[in-house]
């Protein structure tokens, strides 16, 4: 199955299909994984931002995963800048809105590359969509080199797939 192509241009059950596709699919290496979670959400969370459509499924998955990724970095980098875009991620992941993103975004830039904030999260060198760049997905890739790709995976699967699962069942995706 191809997860960019699942995933498709608008979000919603495709997003979230493609999205628990790869963080499933165990016949890859986790960093392939979180490499291809980056570039899935950083087109659609882009495209979404594009389309005006602030604080929906995709940057809720995003948020989401910028938490779940980041408890086992706050066990291994005690840092108050961290423990803060933790807090402030998991409030917009909560209460998606203008304020608690800006919050969460002040917070991320403080404590760059941990959280979707101010500075360079691309892949290379290219700040193309897609490559974690333009709306911070490769902060997935930065707390992968400091705690291992396999601590993200099972991070996501134990935080973030269960919520993908029960945002599906909502809207009505039974094939999640």
């Amino acid at each position: 199955m191809d997860a960019e192509a699942e995933a498709g241009p608008e979000g919603g059950g495709g997003l979230v299909l493609g999205v628990l596709a790869i963080i499933a699919d165990d016949q890859r290496s986790a960093e392939d994984r979180v490499t291809d979670l980056v570039k899935v959400l950083d087109r659609a969370v882009f495209d979404a931002l594009l389309g005006d459509r602030d604080h929906g499924i995709e940057e809720q998955i995003l948020v989401r995963a910028v938490v779940a990724a980041g408890r086992p970095l706050l066990k291994q980098v005690r840092v108050p800048t961290i423990a803060a875009t933790l807090a402030a991620a998991e409030v917009y992941a909560r209460a998606p809105g203008d304020e608690t993103k800006q919050a969460y975004f002040k917070c991320a830039t403080s404590s760059y590359p941990y959280g979707s904030g101010e500075g360079h999260y691309g892949l290379a060198e290219s700040c193309e969509p897609g490559s974690g760049c333009i709306t911070g997905a490769g902060t997935l890739l930065c707390v992968g080199r400091q705690v291992g790709f396999e601590v993200v995976i099972e991070a996501l699967a134990a935080e973030l797939v269960p919520w993908l699962h029960a945002w599906a069942g909502q809207v009505g995706t039974t094939e999640a």
